[in-house]
């Protein structure tokens, strides 16, 4: 959320499709826009000398950010709109709605969603299902995140399995055991333990 008529500061990402990684030293190739209540986009004319600025290109891989002014973030909604002129480089938009109030300079991020610790924007599915995924190495926990329930699930299918009268043991690509459930049978009822 933003304050109407107040400059504010907006940070975006920009996804390399073809390399798959954050797109870096590309502030040159965007071309930004801004849609203010659904209207036709305009430039910003606080653009008109400079490009936006990538923030740390080492340490934040992908990150860029770009002042709009006051007179251009005085609308209700806003959108930001980033387009790379550079092949295969891809934008998240930056929405956000403003009300009236009073405060310092604000910054505002894109959505992005997070796998494997690397941010990629959240249209950005076909990245997404691209991604491969770092392998688990131990049971996660009893509220996973989804990429974490999913590969906790495709381990147990895909590696080894070891089963004793006791215990049955998921294992890693390479063999060690990562999850333990603890089996009984009293000749009445079986029961499988939880994994830990």
């Amino acid at each position: 959320m933003g304050i109407k008529n107040t400059s504010i500061k907006v940070v975006y990402y920009a996804w390399n499709h073809y390399t798959n990684m954050a797109a870096t030293n590309d502030e040159a190739s965007h071309y930004v826009r801004v849609i203010q209540n659904g209207l036709t986009p305009a430039t910003l004319s606080s653009l008109a000398a400079a490009y936006p600025t990538e923030i740390d290109g080492t340490y934040l891989p992908g990150y860029y950010q770009v002042d709009i002014s006051a007179l251009e973030n005085n609308y209700d909604k806003m959108c930001l709109v980033v387009n790379s002129s550079t092949y295969y480089v891809e934008v998240a938009p930056v929405h956000w709605d403003n009300y009236i109030g009073s405060t310092s300079t604000q910054v505002l991020t894109s959505d992005l969603k997070y796998i494997n610790n690397d941010a990629v924007p959240v249209n950005n599915l076909e990245a997404a299902y691209q991604t491969a995924l770092t392998e688990l190495a131990s049971v996660p926990s009893a509220t996973p995140k989804l990429t974490d329930a999913i590969l906790f699930m495709y381990q147990a299918l895909r590696n080894k399995t070891t089963t004793t009268a006791s215990e049955k043991k998921i294992h890693n690509d390479a063999g060690t055991a990562t999850g333990t459930a603890t089996l009984s049978d009293d000749g009445t009822t079986f029961e499988k333990g939880e994994y830990s």
